[in-house]
């Protein structure tokens, strides 16, 4: 009767040993294969942080150069992940993509309560919300800037010019159109508007950007894909 006694526990503590053991092993095994995907991730992550700064520090929009190193930096120091979108979106647009160079402008981001001009304290206001997180060519109110853009990738290039310069606009800024119900404004005295129109443009496509009016003609810059 003891003996069988031991025998029955022996085959209990063997059964729940062994039953132990094989859940622990698969649960070891999924936490070292959670920490290589998290470090590879990490890794893939902070190259491309290094990639995006290399980008726009040769662009010369340091600003936001200076951005994505705030974001790196957090990133290391408190293990914060960024919104998705801020360095890499794989979510399909209809925007272009391309590269602008000159002279007379800085590359600034593009909300409200920001300013509008380099030599004005007018603040945006009233931006679409389909441009948030987008970027713009911020220039001095009065003065011209040279402004030429390569197209990386087709599809629409949105810019904004004060509605004042419509007609002009209308002569000088062959198809381009309206796009629909998309204006914002900035807090001069009149709170004046800008309304935003775009064309379609095609990889390859090189064009200067036409200046009009005492706003001059704006580029629009969407987040990076």
């Amino acid at each position: 009767m003891v003996l069988r006694l031991v025998m029955i526990l022996v085959a209990l503590t063997s059964h729940s040993f062994l039953y132990g053991d094989t859940s622990d092993a698969s649960l070891n095994r999924a936490k070292i294969m959670y920490e290589k995907k998290v470090s590879e991730a990490r890794k893939q992550l902070l190259a491309a942080y290094d990639k995006a700064i290399r980008k726009y520090t040769s662009r010369g929009e340091i600003s936001r150069a200076n951005q994505l190193r705030g974001e790196r930096k957090e990133f290391l120091s408190k293990g914060i992940i960024p919104p998705s979108g801020s360095v890499v979106s794989l979510v399909k647009s209809l925007d272009a993509t391309f590269v602008v160079s000159g002279t007379g402008y800085q590359v600034e981001e593009f909300s409200n309560g920001l300013k509008a001009f380099s030599n004005r304290n007018y603040k945006l206001d009233d931006i679409p919300r389909k441009f948030a997180g987008w970027r713009f060519t911020q220039k001095n109110g009065g003065d011209y800037a040279d402004m030429k853009v390569n197209v990386t990738s087709d599809g629409f290039i949105y810019a904004a010019i004060q509605a004042e310069s419509l007609k002009e606009a209308a002569k000088k800024m062959t198809g381009w159109i309206l796009d629909q119900d998309a204006f914002f404004s900035y807090t001069s005295k009149k709170k004046e508007r800008m309304v935003i129109v775009k064309r379609r443009f095609k990889a390859g496509d090189v064009f200067k950007v036409d200046q009009l009016g005492w706003t001059g003609t704006i580029l629009l810059i969407p987040p990076m894909k």
